[in-house]
């Protein structure tokens, strides 16, 4: 028996349009390209791929279609099966061969939207994301959308998972702090040292060390955060004291309010 895997997504509009749904639109759409060719999408700029919406209904309050994707002229194989055979001809036919103006279908995607909400059932070739591609395009030719409007089809966690992430406060994250020591000498000379590099000569002379942060845990930390955050480049030894056991602690309270993101460095339980 065959069965076939449906996806649910859910279109997420531009705020300046989000008064109004996915199917409205796409309605709307369709009636200013009632013609199936107008709804042509040419995939590539030399003309050798194209999608279109070739069909589309009402059902049960919901807007059901077929989105195909066809390349002009492209040859299919096809055999000829016979029970008595040793062997199977494979034959190339040109699509021209089977009728005017006829085309073989490389792919074929099949949705129902109702609302903002997206069912699709896939092909090899056509996914969610070409079918987003089209949407847009289709919604700018017909100026549902206009300038740099957009829409996007998102996944969706399951509803259990949801109301665990709507009771979430913030996320922590944790990681070994590593530091890059900049000692300065009293004759004006500066020394960089980390772990790997254990200098020979006395320390009499040094007269001040800062630590550096660094690590490729603390990068991209800083990368997750908002631009405002500002980490310090340099922490000065008189007022921390390094310790191989330091713990780089990021409390992200910033799922709904990105700027109230925090960061601090802690040490580990039991160390003074």
């Amino acid at each position: 028996m065959a069965s076939k895997t449906l996806y649910y997504k859910q279109a997420q509009l531009h705020e300046d349009i989000s008064t109004r749904t996915l199917q409205s639109m796409l309605v709307s759409a369709f009636k200013k390209r009632n013609v199936a060719m107008t709804r042509r999408q040419e995939v590539d700029s030399d003309g050798k791929s194209f999608r279109l919406i070739h069909y589309h209904s009402s059902y049960k309050g919901f807007l059901v279609g077929e989105m195909l994707e066809y390349i002009p002229d492209h040859k299919q194989p096809m055999i000829l099966l016979d029970e008595t055979a040793d062997t199977i001809d494979l034959q190339t036919y040109n699509p021209a061969e089977t009728g005017a103006n006829s085309q073989f279908v490389q792919s074929i995607l099949y949705f129902g939207i109702k609302n903002n909400h997206v069912v699709i059932g896939q092909s090899a070739s056509l996914k969610a994301l070409q079918f987003e591609s089209y949407l847009n395009w289709i919604l700018h030719e017909t100026q549902m959308l206009t300038g740099e409007q957009f829409l996007a089809l998102v996944d969706q966690p399951p509803l259990d998972k949801r109301k665990k992430i709507a009771a979430t406060a913030g996320i922590t994250f944790t990681a070994p702090l590593n530091f890059e020591a900049n000692e300065q000498s009293n004759d004006g000379t500066e020394t960089l040292s980390t772990p790997s590099h254990k200098k020979e000569s006395s320390r009499s002379n040094v007269t001040s060390v800062t630590l550096k942060p660094k690590g490729e845990m603390f990068q991209a930390i800083k990368n997750f955060l908002p631009k405002e955050f500002a980490f310090p480049s340099e922490i000065n030894v008189e007022d921390f004291a390094a310790n191989r056991g330091l713990i780089l602690k990021q409390a992200n309270a910033c799922l709904s309010e990105p700027h109230f993101c925090s960061a601090a460095v802690t040490e580990p339980a039991g160390l003074v």
